[in-house]
């Protein structure tokens, strides 16, 4: 695993911190919305680990890194226009919801990745992407966020948001 870089060190600070809002967001008010200083925060900090991430090129190239910054970035813009604009009518609640948890969901299979390739330092717990432990807790995230966003749906439906 190459050494961080400067560019790598704010990334993952900001990513971090989008991660730390975004738990906090959720935990607080179960869905993240435009009209939530919060969840501004999570949108601005998203936005720049995204940009930050399509500047990293340190593991060979562009990568499944990018493409997710890049779908990142997409979603953000999606939820922002459906939610901004009413765009989705009936189901603006439930696509701005899809789009912005979304966005969760492709912060933490980078950061799964790289921490368990770079921790602890002295003895990583995985060696490749393709490590049985990555892609179990792959599995494990995708769940968890099928059940957050289940979770987010049945409360649009009992009218919640």
């Amino acid at each position: 695993m190459p050494d961080i870089t400067f560019l790598g060190w704010i990334h993952t600070i900001l990513g971090i911190s989008a991660i730390s809002v975004g738990i906090y967001e959720i935990i607080k008010n179960k869905y993240f919305t435009i009209n939530s200083s919060i969840s501004q925060a999570y949108f601005w900090l998203t936005f720049f680990t995204a940009i930050t991430a399509l500047n990293i090129y340190n593991q060979g190239g562009f990568g499944i890194a990018h493409i997710l910054a890049i779908l990142a970035l997409i979603a953000l813009f999606v939820g922002w226009m459906t939610e901004t604009f009413d765009l989705a009518g009936k189901y603006t609640a439930h696509l701005f919801t899809l789009s912005f948890s979304s966005t969760f969901l492709f912060h933490l299979f980078p950061a799964i990745a790289d921490s368990l390739r770079r921790l602890p330092l002295d003895n990583p717990i995985a060696e490749s992407l393709t490590d049985p432990v990555i892609l179990q807790s792959y599995g494990l995230l995708l769940v968890c966020f099928l059940g957050l966003l289940i979770y987010q749906l049945v409360l649009i439906r009992r009218g919640h948001f």
